[in-house]
């Protein structure tokens, strides 16, 4: 997958929302993962973009605690 970021958008942790982008041809919305640090008092949105269920292994990545 791709990784980048959204131009002129800000997470609640002041940073630009993170974007991965998959290898399907349509580049329609995924998923939506949230990330919440409570140790940091922060949190992070990142979008998935054509992502195939393959691809999702972020999902898994970010489900961890």
């Amino acid at each position: 997958m791709d990784y980048g970021y959204l131009n002129r958008t800000t997470s609640s942790d002041d940073e630009a929302i993170d974007v991965f982008i998959g290898s399907n041809a349509v580049k329609k919305l995924t998923a939506v993962i949230i990330t919440v640090d409570i140790m940091k008092k922060d949190s992070e949105i990142k979008l998935l973009l054509g992502c195939s269920k393959e691809e999702k292994t972020a999902l898994d990545f970010c489900n961890q605690t």
